[in-house]
């Protein structure tokens, strides 16, 4: 992710708050509200489970499709 990604795209999606931390590196901060938690889209300041650690793939994608099918949600609420 860029500065350009950021000033381009109206939504950043991340897995966790550490991508977080990780991106103030390149964008320092994020005036516009543009990054956000899968998660969060689905009401919970949760993360994503990480299958890294526990192996638990099935959590991760359970995880993973709540989150996109928010998303979905609200991209279609908007179409209308």
């Amino acid at each position: 992710v860029t500065q350009e990604d950021y000033d381009t795209y109206d939504l950043i999606v991340i897995m966790e708050e550490y991508n977080r931390r990780n991106l103030r590196g390149v964008l320092r901060e994020d005036p516009e509200g543009k990054v956000r938690t899968l998660m969060s889209f689905a009401g919970s300041d949760r993360d994503v489970a990480d299958p890294w650690y526990t192996n638990d793939f099935e959590t991760a994608y359970e995880d993973i499709l709540e989150g996109c099918e928010a998303i979905l949600e609200q991209i279609i609420k908007r179409k209308r």
